[in-house]
Parts: C-alpha cells; sequence; structure tokens
C-alpha cells in the first residue's frame, strides 16, 4: 500500500502513520531478535564469550550505523520526491544510493577484520579480544549483501511500501537464528565455531536474504519504472544530496551507538561482570528500543510525504501523535523492568547458581536505570524522525554529541573512583536525555515556523 493521502484530521493522521509504521516496528523488533538469541547463547557459552561477544556487537553495530544512518536518507529524499511525484529524481537516489553502497563495502570490511589491536589499545582483557577475533573475521564477510540490502530497503521504505520490511524480517531472521546456533554449537551436521559461530551465520544468512531480494526486486514490475538511468550529472547531484542530508544522521547514529560501545569499555575495565550485567541489560535496552526507532523512521516517511504535498498540519500531526505512542510503549516497558527484572535476566543466567550472584544483582540495578533512559529517550527519537523528514540533521548531530560525549560520558566516567562504579554513566545519560529533549523541541518548533509550506 502506497501512503500518499492527504490528512484529514488527528484521528486519520493517526491511521495513517500507523499503516507506515507498524510493518517498520514489527520488522525491527524481528531482526533485534537476532543479537537477542545471540545473546541467550552466548551466555551459555561463558560468561567471557558474552563479554566478547558485547565488544564485537558493539563495534560492529556502531559501523553499520555510520552506514545505515548515511544510506537512510535515501528513505527521506525518495519519500520528498514521491510526495512530490518526481519518478527522475527518485530513479536519481537509488542510483546514488547503490554507488554510495559499492565505495564503502571495502574500506569497511577491512576495517572490521582487523579491529583486535584497537581492543587491546583500549586496555581490554587479552583473553575476551582473543575470543572476539574469529568472530569478527566471519563477520567481515556480511557486509557486502548487508550494504546492498540497505540501499534496497531504504528505498522501497521511502515510496510508502513498508510492508516489504516486515516481509525480508520474517524470512531473514528464522535463517540467521538457525545458523548462528547451528554454528555455535554443532547442530545439523555442521562444525562447532563456537563463538566465531555467530559471525559466519551472519554472513550467510545476508548473502541468502540479500540475494533473494535482490531478485525479486529485478522482477517486480512495479518498482521498474525508476530503473531508468538518469544520468552521471544527476546521480552526483542526488549523491551530494544524499551525503548532505545522510552523513550528518549518520554521524548522529555513530555518535550514539558508539557511546554505548564507549559504555562498554568502561565497564569492561571495571570488570568482567560488570560488562557482562551491562551487556545483558542492553540486550532488552535494544530490543524495545528499536520500537521507537521504527516508530521514529515512520514519522520520518510521513512528514516527508506531508511536505512534498506542502501539508504543514500533517506534519504536527505526525509528530506529535509520534510522541504519543512511542512515550506509551516505553511507560510499559519501563514497567516491566521494574515489576520483573528477575524473569528477564533469568533468559541468560541462572538465579540460583552463586556464581551469577554479582551479575544478577548488578543486571537488577541498571535494568531499573535503563528503563528512565528509555522513558526520556522516546520522544527524543520521535523529534529526531520528524526534524529528519524536515531534513535537518545538522541539529540532531550536534544535539547527540553534545548529550551524550559532552555530558554523559564524562560525567559517568567521572563518577566511577567516587563509588558509582557501572552505575554512573546510567545516571549521567538520564541527565543527558532530558536535556535533549528540551534541546529538540526547541528547533522542531523553530522549523517548522520557518520551513516554507
Amino acid at each position: 500500500m502506497n501512503i500518499v493521502r492527504t490528512s484529514k484530521n488527528f484521528g486519520s493522521e493517526s491511521k495513517i502513520l500507523l499503516i507506515l509504521a507498524l510493518p517498520l516496528i514489527t520488522s525491527g523488533i524481528i531482526e533485534t531478535s537476532i543479537g537477542f538469541f545471540s545473546n541467550v547463547f552466548l551466555a551459555h557459552l561463558s560468561t567471557a564469550s558474552l563479554a566478547a561477544g558485547a565488544l564485537v556487537n558493539w563495534v560492529f553495530t556502531t559501523l553499520m550505523v555510520i552506514i545505515w544512518g548515511t544510506l537512510s536518507a535515501i528513505t527521506t529524499l525518495v519519500a520528498r520526491y514521491y510526495g512530490a511525484k518526481n519518478n527522475a529524481q527518485i530513479s536519481s537516489v537509488f542510483y546514488a544510493g547503490l554507488l554510495l553502497a559499492l565505495v564503502l563495502m571495502l574500506p569497511a570490511m577491512l576495517l572490521l577484520w582487523n579491529l583486535a589491536p584497537v581492543f587491546l589499545f583500549f586496555g581490554q582483557n587479552a583473553k575476551i579480544v582473543k575470543l572476539a577475533q574469529p568472530y569478527l573475521h566471519g563477520l567481515s564477510w556480511a557486509i557486502i549483501p548487508d550494504f546492498i540490502i540497505t540501499v534496497l530497503l531504504q528505498f522501497v521504505a521511502g515510496l510508502g511500501r513498508t510492508k516489504t520490511n516486515l516481509v525480508f524480517s520474517v524470512l531473514f531472521v528464522p535463517i540467521s537464528i538457525f545458523f548462528n546456533y547451528s554454528l555455535m554449537f554443532g547442530k545439523f551436521a555442521l562444525q562447532t565455531l563456537g563463538i566465531a559461530g555467530i559471525g559466519w551465520g551472519a554472513a550467510i544468512s545476508f548473502w541468502i536474504i540479500s540475494t533473494g531480494f535482490s531478485l525479486y526486486f529485478c522482477l517486480n514490475k512495479s518498482y521498474r519504472i525508476y530503473w531508468q538511468f538518469p544520468g552521471l550529472q544527476n546521480i552526483k547531484l542526488a549523491l551530494k544530496e544524499i551525503l548532505q542530508v545522510g552523513l550528518p544522521l549518520g554521524l548522529t547514529y555513530c555518535v550514539e551507538v558508539g557511546f554505548f560501545l564507549a559504555m562498554s569499555i568502561l565497564m569492561g575495565r571495571i570488570s568482567p561482570d560488570a560488562l557482562a550485567a551491562n551487556q545483558l541489560t542492553l540486550q532488552f535496552f535494544w530490543l524495545f528500543s528499536i520500537v521507537t526507532f521504527a516508530l521514529a523512521q515512520g514519522i520520518t516517511i510521513r512528514v516527508g510525504h506531508s511536505v512534498g504535498r506542502n501539508d504543514q498540519k500533517a506534519v504536527h500531526y505526525a509528530t506529535y501523535i509520534g510522541i504519543f505512542y512511542a512515550s506509551a510503549f516505553m511507560l510499559l516497558t519501563a514497567i516491566l523492568y521494574w515489576v520483573f527484572p528477575e524473569k528477564l535476566i533469568s533468559i541468560d543466567f541462572d538465579l540460583h547458581d552463586a556464581k551469577n550472584a554479582v551479575i544478577i544483582h548488578l543486571a537488577k540495578q541498571l535494568l531499573a536505570l535503563a528503563a528512565l533512559v528509555q522513558l526520556f529517550e522516546a520522544p527524543r527519537f520521535a523529534l529526531f524522525g520528524a526534524l529528519r523528514g524536515l531534513k535537518d540533521t545538522r541539529f540532531t548531530l550536534f544535539t547527540s554529541i553534545l548529550i551524550f560525549w559532552i555530558i554523559a560520558l564524562p560525567l559517568g566516567y567521572i563518577a566511577v573512583p567516587y563509588g558509582f562504579a557501572a552505575y554512573g554513566i546510567w545516571w549521567a545519560t538520564i541527565l543527558a536525555e532530558i536535556i535533549g529533549i528540551f534541546l529538540l523541541i526547541w528547533q522542531y518548533r523553530r522549523k517548522v515556523q520557518t520551513y516554507l509550506f
């Protein structure tokens, strides 16, 4: 279904936004379950494996969000031109996106392959780094298909066909979990690779699903209208536009996810138990954050369509409704963290095993603090999505640098020697999120008031 209707009232806009966002939310939860189950598998291998997986996952995620964030400009631009019914510009954005992905593949692979010395430089345990290295090598081969599928999914999302993303997730996730589990533990006559099995499982899964989706995209007649080659000059202009919108966005995601990588490194310096407990907390943190993140992407698409049609009222509706839904969901999530922490922790660790006592105690406290962070993060994500739809990605980059790297990380680091240990950086993050909300509200009002509709 292509969502290009004009808003009539608050209720109809709510329905339109949900039609766009629900497939993205569902696919996001399904995709995030890969990391969730991978953490469960790693915890069953050993605490050291979970700690090594934490380092690899956060480095890989940090690297990928730079690329994903940059390429997500494809969604913003395609949505804008789709609302304006400009098929020629849509084609230019598509080809420019593919070109950019091809250029970035090799450097990304080389960086991921050679990260072990970087871990050692930042003071990580040599045993943990040794475990992480084969995981990194397997994961490197997932880069090429991952980049290709990212361009295609961002493109179809910009057209408003978000159900396609859901179909991709429904197919991809079981394949990925199957290969991760089978290669880690040597099931179904496959070789036992331990922690490296997750990396190779991800690579195999991405190659399978990327090949299948590429064939679907090429054979689907509804996309052929955008295949017409627009000329090198038009591609060059579109590439410049992608970088102008996407690079600040990619750097914003890098700043935010990189902060959690820095948090993991800080936890690793405190103790392996602190790193494992923090990874368990982040396992649930990202599983539920993906809902507000996907909702923000839906807001971006809807705002982009509305801007293309000069519909200011729809821009406001999409933003306000998005804030409401994001905040309501995170309130329910916070209640889950506060009331049932042991149920969540028991998924990874045996609550009755004495050797897990320290990790369990730390994880319960960190989950309680993570609930507060996510409560304040929900409206911030929604505002982030609205500003992205208005092609304002530089202010969000500035805001993320300020709240995470100038406020939260230094305060959290300073708090460690004063007895806050693993808790300090989470308290600092709560303060930073509150500041971020007020900054984004101010910028959203300013942007809408000065925008020419």
